[in-house]
């Protein structure tokens, strides 16, 4: 049984693995994860944005670029029991080969201050004499930690979304993980084009909390213990808008119904909501009003040819006395 070391692996190695099935660039699938931001989170994206509008990210080393420009991202889109950590050690053992080393970064579920069960994983671009494809490397990684979460719940596909980062620029992998039980798993992956924390921080900082929030509401407590499953008979993501945690409001005609009057709306002649027909309290003393010319009209008392003077109600009908 081969060991393998996820931070050298390539893709020659990765192909003879497992069965590795890369689908076309699909710009729907990445724009219906987007969540959208609210006020804290547009300070923080200002707070960073001051750090890396004017720096040369080229020249910084690995540590700080983690700690300064994409940890930070990962934080902000913590919900939880959503956590962000790094330095994440795994180990999954598969029938003919093991796949084992450290995880640049994940998201996870963490209860208890635990090692999250990771469903996005992160891998950091290396550099120097090690340094080597981080593509592959992820693909390794996402289909280590659906072998780890498989061992937990029987269930396939195992369906878990990453990232690769070189320097400042982020790319998104959704990858759906089959036969981990097998000798040579099959491995299906769609890649998101590249973004530019620098000048597209509020997008990848939308998509991070898309992907927590889709993720959270697809996973549930283990029924065995104090541990947290995915939610495999609910399908996860599909290439239509989910509804990524956020009330969604759907507008309703209402031709025909009647409606409570708001301030400033046009007086009603609804007899509930018009002042002339409030009743008067108990005991309120009559006030002399002009008569009104319709109930005048139905007692025989108004004329229609008096209807232009006032005083003609007064005149007696017929002849003029000579």
């Amino acid at each position: 049984m081969s060991r393998i070391t996820l931070s050298q692996i390539t893709d020659d190695t990765l192909r003879t693995l497992v069965t590795l099935r890369e689908r076309r660039f699909q710009p729907e699938l990445w724009n219906s994860l987007a969540a959208p931001l609210d006020d804290t989170d547009r300070q923080e994206l200002t707070l960073l944005h001051r750090f890396i509008r004017d720096r040369s990210l080229t020249r910084l080393n690995e540590a700080t670029l983690w700690s300064r420009v994409i940890f930070p991202l990962l934080m902000m889109a913590e919900a939880p029991p959503a956590e962000a950590w790094a330095g994440i050690p795994i180990r999954a053992e598969f029938p003919a080969f093991v796949l084992e080393g450290v995880l640049d970064g994940v998201i996870g579920i963490s209860l208890s201050g635990n090692l999250p069960r990771p469903f996005f994983v992160v891998a950091e671009a290396k550099r120097g004499m090690e340094a080597g494809d981080s593509q592959p490397q992820l693909f390794a990684e996402l289909i280590a930690v659906a072998r780890t979460n498989w061992e937990v719940v029987n269930t396939v596909p195992q369906e878990l979304l990453g990232c690769y980062n070189v320097g400042d620029y982020w790319t998104f992998v959704h990858a759906q993980a089959d036969g981990l039980d097998t000798e040579r798993p099959t491995l299906e992956v769609t890649v998101s084009r590249e973004y530019a924390a620098r000048v597209e921080a509020k997008t990848v900082l939308g998509l991070l909390k898309g992907i927590v929030l889709r993720s959270l509401a697809a996973w549930a407590p283990h029924p065995e213990g104090n541990a947290w499953c995915p939610l495999y008979g609910v399908p996860q993501l599909r290439l239509r808008k989910p509804n990524c945690g956020v009330p969604q409001l759907r507008l309703r005609e209402s031709a025909g119904r009647a409606s409570i009057p708001r301030p400033g709306d046009a007086p009603t002649s609804s007899r509930r909501y018009n002042p002339r027909y409030r009743r008067k309290p108990h005991g309120h003393a009559p006030t002399s009003r002009r008569p009104n010319p319709a109930q005048m009209r139905r007692q025989g008392g108004l004329t229609s040819a008096s209807r232009s003077r006032p005083d003609a109600a007064a005149t007696p009908s017929g002849p003029a006395p000579v």
